[in-house]
C-alpha cells in the first residue's frame, strides 16, 4: 500500500512537471513570436523612415519624383513595390510612406498561422528653415535669384566693387581672420535665425578666403553644378542679408537662407557660386508659407 502511494505521488509530480514544462515552452514560443513581430515592425518602420526622408527632398516642386524615390528606397531595402504605398498631402509639403511585410510564427503554427502581417509607417515634411547650422560667413544681399546662374558671394576691391570697407564677410561667433577661416571651411557650428543681427567682418581677408574655399573644392574636385551631391563641401549654405550697404564694422539683418555651388575663388579672394535648390536638415523649421523662399528647404520626420 505504501509503495503504491509513493508511485502515485511520483506520477502526479511527473504530470505536473510535464504540464509546467509545456506551459513554459508555450510561453517561450509566445515570447519568440511577439519578439519576431516587434523586430519586423521596427525594421519596417526604419525602412519607411528612410523612404519618407528620401522622397521629402523633392517636395513640394516634384511630387512625382518624391513618390518614385520613396518607392525606390523601400524596394532597395527589400520591400516589393506592391507592399509600398505613398500618400502626399494636398499642398505637397508632407509625404507618408506605408510598408508591410510578414513575420514567421512559432507557437501560432499550432493554430494554423504560419506568419503575421506587420506594418510600418512614417511621415516626413518639408518646410523653409527659420534657423540653421553650418552657414558660411558670407552675406549675400537678398534678391530674385535665378537657379543655375552664377553670383558673387564675396567681392574684393578689384572684383565686384567697393563695399565701404566690407566685402560681404560676416563675423559669425567671434571676429577675426582665424574664426572666419574656420567658419568658411566647416560652417558655423551654432544656429543662425531669421531676423538676427550679425556683425560684418571688415577687410578683404583674401588669404583665409582662398585657403578655406580651395580646401573645400579639393574635397570634391570633380563635382559640377549638375552632378554635385547634397553633402558636398562645395555647397555653401549662405545667409541672405537685407543690405550690405554699410560703412565699417556694422550689423546686417538675416532675411533668409540659400545654397550656392562654389565654382571659382580668385587669388584676390573673390568668390563666385551658382544658385541652386537644395533640401537639407536644419534644427528649426517653419511653415513653408511664413518664411522667405530662397530655394533652401529643410526636411524632417514628423511621425
Amino acid at each position: 500500500m505504501a509503495l503504491s502511494k509513493v508511485w502515485n505521488s511520483r506520477g502526479s509530480v511527473s504530470v505536473l512537471l510535464a504540464l509546467a514544462l509545456s506551459a513554459l515552452l508555450a510561453s517561450s514560443a509566445l515570447v519568440v513570436d511577439v519578439g519576431r513581430v516587434y523586430a519586423k515592425r521596427q525594421e519596417l518602420s526604419n525602412i519607411a523612415d528612410a523612404a519618407a526622408l528620401a522622397g521629402a527632398q523633392f517636395l513640394p516642386e516634384n511630387p512625382e519624383l518624391a513618390t518614385d524615390t520613396a518607392i525606390d528606397y523601400a524596394m532597395r531595402n527589400g520591400i516589393p513595390s506592391q507592399r509600398v504605398q505613398v500618400l502626399l498631402s494636398d499642398d505637397h509639403e508632407r509625404i507618408q510612406v506605408l510598408v508591410n511585410g510578414v513575420a514567421s510564427m512559432t507557437l501560432a503554427r499550432v493554430f494554423g498561422r504560419t506568419e503575421e502581417e506587420v506594418y510600418g509607417s512614417s511621415t516626413a515634411e518639408v518646410a523653409l528653415p527659420t534657423a540653421i547650422r553650418g552657414l558660411v560667413p558670407l552675406g549675400v544681399e537678398a534678391s530674385d535669384f535665378v537657379y543655375g546662374v552664377t553670383y558673387i558671394l564675396k567681392c574684393t576691391p578689384d572684383e565686384g566693387g567697393s563695399k565701404k570697407g566690407n566685402f560681404q564677410a560676416l563675423a559669425l561667433g567671434f571676429p577675426g581672420a582665424k574664426q572666419y577661416k574656420t567658419n568658411l571651411m566647416y560652417g558655423y557650428a551654432e544656429a543662425i535665425s531669421l531676423g538676427q543681427e550679425i556683425d560684418t567682418e571688415t577687410g578683404n581677408i583674401s588669404g583665409p578666403t582662398v585657403e578655406a574655399l580651395n580646401w573645400r573644392i579639393s574635397q570634391d574636385p570633380f563635382a559640377t553644378f549638375d552632378t554635385v551631391r547634397s553633402r558636398s563641401p562645395r555647397i555653401l549654405l549662405v545667409p541672405m542679408v537685407d543690405s550690405f550697404d554699410v560703412n565699417g564694422k556694422k550689423t546686417v539683418r538675416i532675411v533668409g537662407f540659400a545654397a550656392f555651388f562654389v565654382e571659382e575663388v580668385s587669388e584676390s579672394g573673390a568668390v563666385k557660386g551658382r544658385f541652386m535648390r537644395l533640401a537639407t536638415e536644419a534644427d528649426v523649421t517653419a511653415s513653408i508659407h511664413t518664411a522667405p523662399d530662397y530655394g533652401l528647404r529643410t526636411y524632417r520626420l514628423v511621425r
